[in-house]
C-alpha cells in the first residue's frame, strides 16, 4: 500500500504519466513479472538444448499467457466488462501478437548484430521488450480493456 501511494505521488508529478493513470504503473508491474517469466524460461529452454530463437518463441508465448489474467484482474480494473470474455481474450492475443512481432523483431536484429553470450541475449531481450511496451499498453488500454462508463 505504501509503495502504491508513493508511486501514485510520482505519477501525479509527471504530466504524461498522470494522463496514463495508475493502470500504467500496474501494467509495468505485470509486465515486469512477464519479463521475469520470459527471461527465466528463455535461459531454461536454451539450457535444455533449444536454439535461442526457438527458446525465445516458447518463452514469449508462455509469458503472454501468464500476463493475461493479471492484466484482466489487476492492471485494468477500471475496464468495462466485456460482453464475451472469449472476445476479450482473442483481442488480447491479437494485441500481444502484434507487440510480440515488434518485440521479437528487435530481439532478433540485435542478437544478429551483437556478439553472442548471455549479456547480448539479455540486452537484446530488454530492447525487444522496451520496443513492444508502449504499443502494447496503448492497444490493451483502448481496444482490449477500455475504461468503463
Amino acid at each position: 500500500m505504501l509503495f502504491e501511494r508513493q508511486a501514485l505521488s510520482l505519477i501525479n508529478r509527471i504530466p504524461l504519466l498522470r494522463r496514463l493513470g495508475p493502470s500504467f504503473l500496474r501494467y509495468l508491474l505485470v509486465g515486469g513479472l512477464g519479463f521475469l517469466v520470459d527471461a527465466g524460461l528463455l535461459e531454461l529452454f536454451i539450457f535444455l538444448g533449444l536454439s535461442v530463437y526457438a527458446a525465445r518463441g516458447f518463452s514469449m508465448t508462455l509469458a503472454i499467457g501468464a500476463t493475461y489474467l493479471l492484466h484482466k484482474n489487476f492492471t485494468f480494473t477500471d475496464a468495462a466488462k466485456p460482453a464475451k470474455t472469449s472476445a476479450q481474450a482473442a483481442g488480447f492475443v491479437a494485441c500481444q501478437l502484434f507487440a510480440a512481432a515488434i518485440n521479437y523483431g528487435v530481439f532478433c536484429l540485435l542478437l544478429a548484430a551483437l556478439p553472442g553470450g548471455f549479456i547480448a541475449r539479455m540486452f537484446s531481450l530488454c530492447c525487444g521488450v522496451g520496443a513492444g511496451l508502449a504499443v502494447n499498453f496503448v492497444l490493451l488500454r483502448f481496444f482490449v480493456f477500455p475504461r468503463g462508463k
